[in-house]
């Protein structure tokens, strides 16, 4: 059950980043405006973080239920 969690946030936070990037990139050089950039950048960041310590915070409940 954890695990299933735990991959399907780790897809989720992958899948994330390559939308990121992408978005970057693409919204660098559309708009050429470095505003824009961090005002999704800031509201990003955030996201990604909580959803990384989440994946990490259930993969050490994982590995500490599977050796009990």
């Amino acid at each position: 059950m954890i695990k299933k969690i735990y991959n399907g946030l780790f897809k989720l936070f992958g899948i994330m980043i390559l939308v990121f990037i992408i978005a970057f990139i693409v919204g660098g050089f559309i708009l050429n405006d470095n505003n824009i950039i961090w005002r999704v950048f800031s509201i990003v960041m955030p996201i990604a973080a909580v959803s990384l310590w989440l994946g990490v915070i259930l993969w050490v409940i994982d590995r500490v239920s599977s050796n009990n």
